[in-house]
């Protein structure tokens, strides 16, 4: 593809959509759709982030009576969004919570 062919297949993306709706299209990391919407001058992405500040109703199904991080590798999540997100839904704390320290503490 030349550069010419490149720009153009750039510029014919409907940029009213957020970066991560045209990365999942596109099969392209959010990181390289922020680039080309700066480099071509496109207007910000609307609502960037909106994806990762409401959680669904989908988190709810959730096991939560499982550790932070058994919930992250599951759902393939970092272990502080699963405990951002336990905080923002309020749910209780896994019955695993302290173990840890107890156990160094022995």
């Amino acid at each position: 593809m030349t550069h010419a062919q490149t720009r153009a297949f750039w510029r014919s993306i409907n940029w009213s959509l957020r970066d991560i709706e045209i990365a999942s299209d596109l099969n392209r990391s959010v990181t390289i759709i922020g680039h080309w919407r700066r480099k071509l001058g496109m207007p910000p992405s609307p609502t960037p982030h909106k994806w990762r500040n409401v959680p669904s109703s989908a988190h709810v199904t959730w096991d939560w009576s499982q550790n932070n991080s058994a919930l992250a590798r599951a759902h393939n999540f970092s272990r502080q969004y699963v405990l951002q997100l336990r905080q923002k839904l309020h749910m209780p704390k896994s019955h695993f919570h302290g173990q840890i320290r107890q156990r160094l503490a022995a």
